[in-house]
């Protein structure tokens, strides 16, 4: 139904009363883990997202994608859609982590360290060598794929003479 008005014989001043439109904003982990509250934005109102909470384990995250526009943690947006009551749903993007295993020959042969990206398969080095031993092993298991940090593995060693005298 339309409003009607009949104009009087004087001027009059008609005013209109307008609000910006608002808009809710999601964030959505992609393989990440925790919990993020949505957040609310106003039309023509430039505000910070809220700082990232989602973590995956092997990856440092990488910022907001929505489509093809991308966004900082934390950054100052506005105008996200110009369509009051939307939704728009940022997806965390996420970098893989390389690391280092590093091999202490404890007075052995130079073993080269490995360098991966997490969760990459992992092959382990040629034993190192050392003159009046026999290499016993690591330290630790190397493992099959990137572990999400550095590791530093020593060499074992058992002396030659030593297993001579236990045989004696």
């Amino acid at each position: 139904q339309k409003d009607t008005f009949a104009m009087p014989a004087r001027n009059v001043v008609i005013k209109g009363s307008f609000s910006a439109n608002a808009y809710t904003v999601v964030f959505e982990a992609n393989g990440g883990e925790g919990t993020m509250e949505s957040q609310s934005f106003h039309y023509d109102k430039e505000q910070a997202l809220s700082a990232n909470a989602f973590v995956r384990t092997g990856y440092t995250f990488a910022g907001w994608k929505n489509g093809s526009d991308v966004y900082e943690d934390e950054q100052n947006v506005s105008n996200l859609t110009a369509t009051n009551g939307d939704v728009i749903t940022l997806i965390a993007q996420w970098s893989i982590n390389s690391y280092t295993i590093t091999f202490d020959s404890n007075g052995g042969s130079f073993v080269e360290p490995i360098c991966a990206s997490y969760g990459s398969a992992v092959e382990a080095p040629s034993d190192p060598i050392r003159d009046g031993y026999r290499f016993a092993g690591w330290s630790e298991e190397i493992p099959s794929t990137m572990p999400a940090n550095d590791m530093h593995i020593k060499a074992r060693w058992e002396s030659y003479l030593d297993l001579v005298e236990a045989r004696i």
